[in-house]
């Protein structure tokens, strides 16, 4: 089955010029898996930072403006074991030490945030980055299903999705610095789509929101929505809220 998979990785990662390309076919050899969604970030000890993820826009936005990103319960896991796991198992280790109440409110907020959208646990997968003192870390999940399900589902496949991890962290190790952050020029985005994605940043709100905060209709702000994330070649608007604000400094 190993040998079949690599196979189908390889043909799954070849020939890719841009990240956009890179998230579609992780998406699909994750499908093939039973799985529906990902994350991928690249974090050490200091600072966390987002390649690629499924992870729906409203949930991204909330997640950096309320805070919970400031101490990400999992990431701080893995860097200090080095292995996977899943997110009800990190948030029960959590529950079990008898001090931090801090951080035991910030998982119970990480879980309903991501319980809202479906995602009632996810299975991380850390893999170190050549000469770097950096992880990557591939995370899963599939929307619906229930933690023990999504348990049951990583057992079946957990020696497939362990090499995928290893593999497209050795496909990062090739990758030109400018694969994920490409723009170098402001003039990338109109004022007008600055203005749209600093809406949906600093104000956690969704796009009709956003429209009638700025006075303008839905299918505007979707068209706006859709330049930017078109411009920044980015796999979504949440994508390009995160280029534009992380890598571009415009919002």
């Amino acid at each position: 089955m190993n040998k079949h998979f690599t196979q189908i990785i390889d043909k799954n990662l070849h020939g890719i010029r841009n990240a956009s390309t890179l998230h579609k076919r992780i998406l699909h050899t994750l499908e093939g898996l039973g799985f529906d969604g990902f994350d991928i970030i690249k974090c050490n000890n200091t600072e966390i930072e987002t390649l690629l993820t499924t992870i729906p826009e409203e949930v991204f936005i909330r997640y950096e403006t309320e805070g919970l990103d400031q101490n990400d319960i999992i990431t701080d896991y893995i860097n200090n074991n080095g292995k996977p796991i899943f997110q009800s198992d990190a948030f029960r280790l959590l529950a079990e030490l008898p001090f931090d109440i801090g951080a035991k409110k910030q998982a119970s907020q990480v879980e309903r945030l991501l319980g809202s959208v479906g995602i009632n646990n996810t299975y991380s997968i850390p893999s170190t980055i050549k000469d770097s003192n950096k992880k990557m870390v591939l995370s899963v999940y599939s929307t619906g299903s229930s933690s023990e399900a999504l348990v049951e589902k990583v057992k079946q496949v957990e020696s497939e999705l362990s090499l995928l991890t290893t593999t497209i962290s050795r496909f990062q190790e090739t990758l030109p610095s400018s694969f994920f952050s490409p723009y170098d020029k402001k003039e990338v985005l109109t004022s007008r789509q600055i203005e749209v994605l600093r809406v949906l940043a600093k104000h956690s709100t969704s796009q009709k929101d956003a429209a009638r905060f700025l006075g303008i209709s839905t299918s505007t702000i979707e068209k706006h929505c859709s330049a930017a994330v078109a411009a920044l070649n980015a796999v979504s608007v949440n994508n390009a809220i995160y280029i534009a604000s992380t890598q571009l400094k415009l919002i």
